[in-house]
């Protein structure tokens, strides 16, 4: 259960959300206005400016130096630039594109098991949440398309505060709505040969299999969302607690 829709209305950068707004298993919300998500901060001087309002004292960038020159961030007024490169390359953080649909799907598949695998995600994703735990007035992370990286980050945080896994997932899929049906995304795949563009939106797309890939790799490595918290990510108890005490609310509209 949701209290709010989920965008914004920046229509530079639609797949800008709050990852607040859903109930936990114990009755509690994650409170709204506390954490963004996003793609990469191509925001137009009037997005920029609407972005501004919301309190963002921090711009958490997930993606590598090469992706972050190619395309760099619009950071709103007020708020502090950190990168956080959790593939720890400087690549473009691209998926492979395989002959077929299934090989891309794979391939995309593997990529999110890498993300609980890889001991430099790891140590990414555990500075992004200290962070956040840490962090003065409304945290913001993103990728490039807000989708993988930024997706599992998502996917953990809210799983640690408690919210159902199928919440988690709607949350996951949004970035279809947001990010791949949007018109830079749609004329990109237009502009492409349809063979290519049928194996690319592959890529393009939040697919239910990508998610629940990393969550198997969790119960594979880890067994449990909280041991892959301090086991792999290095989060402390003390850091787990304040995230809880930042974000849970027991009234959605607090």
């Amino acid at each position: 259960m949701e209290v709010t829709t989920r965008a914004l209305g920046l229509t530079s950068t639609p797949n800008l959300r709050d990852v607040g707004g859903y109930r936990t298993t114990d009755g509690r919300w994650v409170r709204m206005g506390a954490v963004y998500r996003s793609q990469a901060l191509e925001l137009s001087p009037r997005d920029r400016a609407r972005a501004g309002s919301f309190g963002i004292t921090d711009v958490y960038d997930l993606r590598t130096p090469t992706e972050a020159r190619a395309v760099p961030d619009e950071v709103p007024a007020g708020a502090e630039y950190t990168m956080i490169n959790l593939l720890g390359t400087d690549g473009t953080g691209g998926a492979e594109l395989g002959s077929s649909a299934e090989a891309v799907q794979q391939a995309m598949i593997g990529g999110q098991r890498y993300f609980v695998t890889s001991p430099a995600f790891s140590r990414g994703l555990g500075r992004l949440l200290t962070s956040v735990a840490d962090g003065d007035g409304a945290q913001l992370f993103h990728c490039t398309a807000g989708k993988d990286r930024t997706g599992w980050a998502t996917a953990v945080l809210l799983t640690l505060l408690g919210v159902p896994r199928d919440e988690v997932m709607s949350d996951y899929l949004l970035s279809n709505e947001y990010y791949y049906r949007s018109p830079a995304v749609q004329a990109q795949l237009a502009a492409m040969p349809p063979e290519q563009a049928d194996l690319y939106r592959h890529v393009l797309l939040a697919e239910p299999a990508y998610l629940e890939a990393g969550f198997d790799q969790v119960t594979a490595s880890y067994g449990s969302m909280l041991d892959y918290a301090k086991d792999g990510l290095g989060l402390s108890p003390h850091t787990l607690e304040k995230l809880r005490h930042k974000l849970l609310v027991d009234d959605p509209a607090g």
